[in-house]
């Protein structure tokens, strides 16, 4: 349900007529409850009559009575004046007079009509039914009420003449300090984003979007104990619903707290029995954790008490079944919905990616390749403003590239004496799908190292310090005239919010930093930690290339580059081009870490880049696997690291070769660079 609101936003954000909006949003979730007709009014509060907005699947004798309704009349006019829930089963048969005439000219067997709030107020009522016979339970009740909650506030009349107006909401009203709030997060303004969310919140003190805004704020700042207290009023003014619930779950899973997640669904399931939107992430988290059996009995829990095709579950059935090697029953999963029709294109999307990777396990690549673009074609609509952002993004690393001289890192790491205490950290970066998760679940099995895997704490605590008064073109400079109060600021954020993400102090022990992204951020990163070192993970560029092509990601402006070839080689380029432009003029230590060789020496390797981090040798690390089993991995090649070392993903371009040929030019510099001529 959560994934569907999401397309409804969507939907929602690309403007338009108000009715011709509200028709879209009532087709959608005809078809996402498996109803037939709908309803869609809106009030007129001064006639106290409501006016019809959307219809779906009535004949035109029944429309006509609806065009206006007194309130207190009919199904709709009585969820208006009573402001709860109607509903009504077989309204053809009803004797109590709820059912209108419409209702019965419909022949409608079951229906259900829930208010349209903005601001708390009602404006319009949201009606749905069946032709069969259906009782709606409370929980679809609960959930056709989350869908009306969005309409209205995203619907109302007050909203659309404001942002007609304006371009945005009412700074001062509830919608418009929760946009600053985004906003300003999006800035990394992240004082200014809690202020705005806590206004918000005195003007709406029970509306739980904002409470747990304001706990997923709390959570992405790894405060998890106010995280957890929002949360905790956020069900509590809903009534304990066990959609707040999950929703809850979902955040901490985003933010990292995957046992209080698992908490938070398990609540869920205790309060509404199997509750597919919480048995499905529930599965995800314990798969994350290689226990294939228990999550898969999970999925089908939800698979069996889901009413109607639930897509989610089915995709995680058919992962499950290609992580157990059952690549055949994995396929037919997949196959059995993946041409079908539906409002979840998110899903729909990871679906072709699922089945691509089948297909190439099983040898059949332009079969898989066929799957692969099938799901980026429904992805690419979504992506544009993303992908014009990293087009930016990369000018602005090549000119950084250039601009940079080694005399300037030299000064940073000279005066940065009084920059203290000095502490033992590493950043392993690189080129996403380089080896990079391989070696930081190597170094994290050494008793005196802990990672912090794929976190923003660098990028939100650290660099947005420095970077509040000024822009990302005009970064140089600002690293250059940082003073050391800043950077000591800037370095004290760190360690705070590294150590409270990973719930234990540090005490010595090295920490290894490892994020792909962080590449381009190196010099930012030698500034504040003159100390710092780095680790580069390297490896066949056109296997990496093709490993990012085969990976679905949430969109993002990088991961946008990887729904083309032509824009995940030109992504790679921008990467590496960059630390190869920045790799000779570096005067902290730096290590460059080739996949393939740990893949064939593992030993060989381990000992070297110990030796390279001062860490004395552990043969624990050759055992990587046995430690990363009893971890929730972040990372998306999470199915890999609790396996022994494997060398199946060397040289696997070759299988693509045809289609990776026009692109093969632009890696070949890299290529030669690095070792893979």
């Amino acid at each position: 349900m959560i994934e569907f609101l999401q397309q409804l936003e969507l939907l929602l954000q690309g403007g338009g007529d108000r009715d011709a909006l509200a028709q879209q949003v009532l087709n959608a979730t005809l078809q996402r409850f498996e109803a037939e007709t709908g309803t869609i009014h809106w009030l007129d509060k001064e006639k106290q009559l409501l006016r019809l907005a959307a219809q779906a699947g009535l004949p035109a004798i029944a429309v006509d009575g609806i065009r206006m309704i007194p309130v207190g009349k009919g199904i709709a006019g009585q969820t208006v004046a009573t402001g709860e829930p109607v509903k009504i089963y077989n309204p053809a048969a009803a004797a109590n007079g709820a059912a209108n005439g419409a209702a019965k000219a419909g022949g409608i067997g079951g229906m259900v009509c829930v208010p349209l709030r903005f601001e708390g107020k009602i404006i319009g009522a949201f009606g749905i039914g069946t032709a069969r016979p259906h009782d709606y339970t409370a929980e679809e009740i609960r959930a056709l009420e989350d869908v009306g909650r969005l309409v209205g506030e995203r619907l109302n009349v007050k909203s659309l003449v404001r942002a007609a107006d304006a371009g945005r909401p009412d700074p001062d009203s509830v919608a418009g300090l929760v946009d600053a709030a985004s906003t300003a997060w999006l800035m990394k303004e992240f004082d200014r984003s809690l202020d705005s969310l806590k206004r918000a919140h005195r003007l709406a003190p029970y509306e739980p979007r904002i409470l747990l805004g304001l706990g997923r704020y709390h959570g992405l700042r790894c405060a998890f104990d106010d995280a957890q207290q929002y949360f905790e009023k956020a069900i509590q003014v809903t009534g304990h619903k066990t959609g707040t619930i999950v929703i809850a779950g979902e955040h901490c899973a985003h933010f990292g707290r995957h046992e209080l997640a698992k908490q938070y669904f398990d609540r869920a399931l205790k309060q509404a029995g199997d509750l597919p939107d919480a048995l499905v992430p529930m599965a995800e988290l314990l798969e994350r954790q290689q226990q294939i059996a228990p999550a898969t009995e999970l999925v089908e829990r939800a698979l069996h008490a889901s009413k109607h095709a639930n897509l989610k579950a089915l995709l995680a059935r058919a992962r499950l079944h290609r992580l157990a090697n059952q690549l055949p029953e994995a396929e037919q999963v997949i196959r059995s919905f993946v041409n079908r029709p539906h409002p979840d294109l998110f899903t729909r999307a990871r679906a072709w990616y699922e089945l691509g990777m089948i297909l190439d396990r099983t040898a059949r690549y332009d079969e898989a390749m066929t799957a692969f673009q099938q799901a980026k074609a429904l992805l690419r609509p979504q992506a544009e403003k993303e992908i014009a952002i990293q087009a930016s993004t990369q000018r602005r690393h090549a000119i950084q590239a250039q601009t940079l001289t080694r005399e300037m890192l030299q000064q940073w790491r000279d005066g940065g004496a009084p920059l203290q205490p000095q502490h033992r950290l590493t950043v392993l970066c690189g080129h996403p799908r380089s080896g990079t998760t391989l070696l930081e679940q190597v170094l994290d099995t050494h008793p005196d190292a802990v990672s912090s895997e794929e976190t923003m704490i660098f990028q939100n605590e650290a660099f947005s310090t420095l970077m509040k008064q000024s822009n990302h073109d005009k970064m140089l400079d600002t690293l250059t005239a940082a003073g050391s109060d800043v950077l000591q600021q800037a370095r004290a954020n760190y360690f705070r919010f590294s150590e409270s993400f990973l719930g234990q102090p540090l005490a010595g022990r090295l920490l290894l930093d490892k994020n792909p992204s962080l590449t381009p951020l190196i010099p930012a990163i030698t500034r504040i930690f003159p100390e710092a070192r780095f680790l580069i993970a390297l490896r066949d560029p056109r296997d990496v290339c093709l490993s990012c092509f085969m990976q679905y990601l949430p969109i993002n402006p990088v991961s946008s580059s990887y729904l083309s070839l032509e824009g995940t080689v030109t992504e790679y380029a921008s990467v590496l081009g960059f630390w190869l432009a920045i790799r000779d003029k570096l005067v902290a230590p730096w290590l460059e870490v080739r996949y393939e060789d740990m893949v064939a020496d593992l030993e060989a390797v381990a000992r070297r880049t110990l030796e390279f981090l001062e860490l004395p040798w552990d043969e624990r690390v050759l055992a990587f696997n046995q430690h990363a089993k009893g971890k929730i991995v972040r990372s998306p090649t999470y199915a890999d690291v609790g396996r022994p070392i494997y060398k199946t993903s060397k040289g696997r371009w070759h299988n693509y070769r045809k289609y990776l040929e026009p692109h093969l030019a632009q890696l070949e510099p890299f290529a030669k660079a690095f070792g893979y001529e």
